[in-house]
């Protein structure tokens, strides 16, 4: 089937079916253990349009199949890989506001509640001292009997901005997300992209300070009181989101914009 699916060919429809409703059902297995260990934590889940930002103290959990373009995509860029063999047809995240020693910790924990609950194989990858064209986080990629899943686990800037990337890869095409990606951008398309890598390594730079400041606070003041190194790196995160942000507007704004003006399919038939 992932042959026919790459290639473009006739595939059995019906099998395709029952694979993504067994892709479904497998999200929905991990689901509650996921969210059985946001409850035991002390961040507050966001509700509705409620933003994770910086110092909010709120966590979001959500989950996606893969769409059958993105799928047909990967099987193509895995040229021969099984599509039972595709890691992150199910996936799963979870943005939360915290530093990097709380993501890692997360991360731990979450994969040893996936042993517990059967998984068959764990494997946590750390994406943010080597980031994918920019991308930061943290994966657990999971195998159950039932198939594979993969958890993301984001700070807020991490979060934002691959929100950000993900929208630009709307307007200029998904081959950004690749390496070797820009070379069929125009200047100011690429000057975009490169302003968008050049944050992610400002979001890298930040969030390894506060973890060194957060660190440096545990060892030389009492327990609850705020220093003010850990206010003011507070602050400049609080202001990278918010350039972000800024980028994130002004992308989608693009992006409708764009949408807008395409013809309607009544328009394009007749």
């Amino acid at each position: 089937m992932g042959k026919a699916l790459r290639e473009g060919r006739n595939y059995d429809k019906k099998l395709f079916a029952q694979f993504m409703l067994q892709q479904t059902r497998l999200i929905k297995a991990i689901e509650p253990i996921i969210k059985d260990e946001l409850v035991s934590s002390i961040l507050v889940e966001a509700k509705g349009n409620e933003e994770v930002e910086p110092n909010s103290n709120r966590y979001r959990y959500s989950s996606r199949l893969k769409t059958y373009q993105t799928l047909i995509e990967k099987l193509r860029r895995m040229d021969t890989t099984p599509i039972d063999r595709i890691q992150d047809i199910a996936g799963l995240r979870i943005d939360f506001d915290g530093t990097l020693e709380m993501q890692d910790t997360v991360a731990r924990r979450l994969e040893g509640v996936m042993k517990v609950s059967g998984a068959k194989k764990t494997r946590i990858l750390d994406m943010r001292s080597e980031p994918h064209n920019g991308y930061r986080a943290v994966h657990i990629h999971v195998d159950f009997p039932a198939g594979k899943a993969e958890i993301q686990i984001r700070t807020p800037l991490q979060a934002i901005w691959a929100n950000a990337y993900e929208t630009a890869a709307d307007i200029f095409g998904r081959a950004i997300r690749y390496q070797g990606g820009c070379e069929c951008l125009d200047k100011r398309e690429r000057e975009i992209v490169y302003t968008l890598h050049n944050v992610s390594d400002r979001i890298c730079h930040v969030e390894l300070s506060q973890q060194e400041v957060r660190s440096r606070h545990r060892k030389d003041n009492k327990p609850g009181a705020i220093a003010p190194p850990v206010t003011e790196n507070n602050r400049k995160i609080e202001q990278v989101y918010a350039i972000i942000g800024d980028i994130l507007k002004a992308l989608r704004e693009t992006r409708n914009n764009l949408e807008s003006s395409l013809p309607s399919p009544d328009e394009q038939k007749g």
